[in-house]
């Protein structure tokens, strides 16, 4: 269970990484950022807030599908729900980074 769940919560990780990397020049940095502050800081201070994060997403796939009882691991995020908000992200990212890269021209070395 815990392996499906990382592959989902992987693959969301890359079709947000791939729509900040052709969103931005500073790709990098944006991705730093969210992973450092948005999944590692603020989710762990806000606990509204990690129902934004693929993470936690992440950990209520797992839960759900692993045979694991709710006194060993109890994740904010429930499975069903966690499940569906995580297809979301990796829809409307690969969505809006394909409609990015529809846009951008590339140009022949001069």
């Amino acid at each position: 269970g815990f392996a499906i769940a990382t592959i989902i919560g992987s693959l969301a990780y890359c079709c947000v990484f791939v729509l900040l990397s052709v969103s931005s020049s500073h790709a990098l940095i944006a991705g730093l950022v969210y992973g450092l502050l948005w999944e590692g800081a603020v989710t762990s201070i806000l606990e509204g807030a990690r129902f934004l994060s693929i993470r936690h997403y992440t950990m209520g796939i797992g839960a759900q599908l692993g045979d694991v009882s709710a006194s060993d691991f109890d994740p904010t995020v429930a499975g069903g729900t966690a499940l569906v908000l995580a297809l979301i992200v990796i829809v409307v990212s690969t969505v809006m980074a394909n409609r990015r890269l529809e846009r951008t021209e590339v140009r022949e070395p001069s």
